[in-house]
């Protein structure tokens, strides 16, 4: 901060899923005789939010010359899949910047990458350290959904007709947010006479990483 700054600089940091929607994550502050400040911020993201906002809002910089007092100077939003490994750089004397570069690399399917990531941490003296990291990026798991309860019809009925037997619902999946590739294949089981029988209907729901999962539904003609 420049000398003629005679009030701390004071950021607040806010983050949600959209703009109408933030929570304040705490405010932050460069003294006047603290020079530039390192802050570190984890937030964990709710299941199922997609996606994130992060908003900087300042609340007190320079009182008289908006010219000093730069509340921002560098940003890194980094995604960590194991919270409990937060990266972090300290010095002997001064530490002057931590900062971070990604590459990725795409893999088969939508949800399928690896991120090559280096850490660089400079000194005051303009020593430097540098840390380099694989993360690869796998959809393994499965699909869900609800499965149809099973359901017995009369002979006169259409069991093709899903609106009396019923579809798979609350199609879910850990990446994809909206897996769709649903269809079922019918298995029929003869029983002592045409029209009364047993269909075995299994349901299988497939992600973009083709990934997928298979319930059965009992049908009784």
């Amino acid at each position: 901060m420049a000398a003629i700054n005679t009030s701390d600089d004071i950021m607040e940091v806010l983050t949600g899923p959209n703009l109408s929607s933030l929570s304040s994550l705490g405010t932050f502050t460069a003294t006047t005789t603290s020079g530039w400040t390192i802050h570190t911020v984890d937030f964990p993201i709710p299941v199922g939010q997609f996606s994130t906002v992060f908003v900087f809002r300042a609340i007190q910089g320079a009182p008289s010359n908006p010219t000093y007092g730069n509340l921002i100077d560098d940003i890194n939003v980094i995604t960590l899949f194991d919270a409990s490994n937060v990266p972090y750089a300290s010095d002997n004397c001064q530490l002057e910047s931590f900062s971070l570069s990604e590459q990725k690399i795409d893999g088969t399917c939508l949800n399928d990458y690896r991120i090559n990531r280096t850490w660089t941490a400079v000194d005051a003296a303009g020593n430097m350290s540098i840390a380099t990291q694989t993360v690869i990026v796998g959809d393994v798991i499965g699909p869900d959904f609800l499965l149809p309860a099973d359901i017995s019809i009369s002979c006169t009925d259409n069991p093709n007709d899903l609106s009396l037997t019923g579809q798979p619902s609350n199609l879910i999946d850990n990446c994809d947010p909206a897996p769709s590739d649903l269809s079922y294949v019918d298995a029929i089981t003869t029983g002592i006479c045409p029209s009364n029988y047993t269909i075995s209907r299994t349901w299988t729901l497939i992600d973009h990483c083709a990934n997928a999962t298979s319930k059965t539904q009992t049908i009784t003609i």
